[in-house]
């Protein structure tokens, strides 16, 4: 009856502990897949070989734009050519274009703030308004700042500030 007793025990441990050893098991492998993960991680925060860096902007479409610097051109106050209306136009002007020539731009914005300028006091309050109004203001700063930095060209040009009064 002893013997009996002994194999009752025997087969209870074996049961209880198959169970066990499959939760083991999948534990082990659980830390092992997290352990890898964050190994990647790791390498990858650190620069790894896995990792490119690029210094290039990325388009919606895919395609690569270079390096990009907007340059804050100041405020302008100008009288719009409203016939006995007073009208003045405040408005704050920053421009894009590429790194190499942020330096040319800082050393003629005299020239370019001038160029600005003459172009909105010939601008009347009915021109301005609305948003095709400012877009084809935009527009013509646009063009007028490429003709004054030829052969270097302005991005894009964007009012910061844009107050009719």
């Amino acid at each position: 009856m002893a013997d009996d007793e002994n194999d009752d025990l025997e087969e209870e441990e074996e049961q209880s502990s198959g169970p066990g050893k499959l939760v083991l098991a999948l534990g082990a492998l659980l830390l092992l897949i997290v352990g890898g993960g964050g190994g990647v991680l790791i390498t990858n925060l650190r620069g790894g070989d896995t990792v490119a860096e690029t210094s290039e902007a990325t388009n919606t479409d895919g395609s690569t734009v270079p390096d990009t610097i907007i340059t804050d051109l100041g405020t302008f106050s100008v009288n719009l050519r409203d016939a006995g209306a007073g009208r003045i136009l405040q408005m704050k002007i920053s421009i894009e274009t590429g790194k190499e020539l942020s330096t040319r731009v800082e050393g003629r914005k005299p020239q370019l703030r001038d160029t600005v300028l003459m172009l909105a006091s010939d601008y009347t309050y009915q021109e301005l308004n609305g948003i095709d109004g400012r877009m084809s203001f935009r527009d013509e700063i646009h063009a007028e700042l490429n003709a004054v930095l030829t052969p270097d060209v302005v991005e894009r040009v964007y009012f910061t500030d844009f107050v009719v009064q």
